[in-house]
């Protein structure tokens, strides 16, 4: 709809360029939003501050929010205090599949909350959002899920590294002017297919093909 709106508004000797600025933008641009939340019990939630590194305990629970508006296949890592790996998101690459993929708001987990638990030390989230899915990063990251150990993970790292290397100069484009601070005011529980914008403010991402960040929790 929006297409067809865009498209009426071009004079007919504008028409080849407004095509072609439309199909940059749908190509190119990815758009996404995420979150951090902490479970405050009976006060409410907070969502973490990345301005800084934030600090979190042994048994605070949390809840991970993505939300991908435009072209953003995100996958998000786990690499723990215990140099261990988890694949965060998607839970499988089908999920990208889905028409209702892009507007759909994603909990993690999809119920309740997952608590931090010992050993102390950096908890490591690796972000990764791209206009064209990582085939290999995924035909990696499958290898990991079916014969975990160091080998099959250290290929996944690797390759998580080298797409950051690649794409740096994207990233950093991206992080001009980008918000990062924000606090809940109410949370809609899990399962409701509306948007974080009328619950929380969380970090709106916008970039050109690629966006790659390391998300890091000091946890004492």
């Amino acid at each position: 709809m929006l297409r067809n709106s865009i498209l009426k508004i071009c004079s007919l000797t504008g028409l080849f360029i407004c095509l072609i600025s439309l199909s940059a933008f749908s190509d190119e641009e990815i758009l996404f939003r995420w979150a951090f939340i902490k479970n405050k019990s009976m006060h409410q939630d907070q969502m973490l501050d990345f301005s800084s590194i934030p600090v979190v305990k042994s048994g605070d629970e949390m809840r991970i929010v993505l939300e991908p508006l435009s072209n953003a296949y995100i996958y998000l890592y786990l690499y723990d205090s215990s140099k261990n790996l988890s694949v965060i998101f998607p839970d499988n690459f089908s999920q990208f599949d889905s028409k209702d993929y892009n507007g759909n708001v994603y909990y993690i987990p999809d119920q309740g909350w997952f608590s931090l638990v010992d050993p102390t030390g950096k908890e490591h989230f690796y972000m990764l959002a791209s206009s064209l899915r990582q085939e290999r990063l995924e035909q990696l990251t499958l290898a990991y899920k079916l014969n975990p150990n160091a080998e099959t993970r250290a290929a996944v790292l690797s390759e998580i590294k080298s797409l950051r290397k690649k794409h740096s100069k994207l990233t950093a484009e991206a992080e001009v002017g980008l918000s990062i601070a924000g606090t809940i005011k109410t949370f809609r529980g899990p399962g409701q297919n509306t948007s974080t914008a009328d619950t929380i403010k969380p970090t709106e991402v916008r970039a050109k093909r690629f966006y790659g960040k390391t998300i890091r929790l000091k946890h004492e």
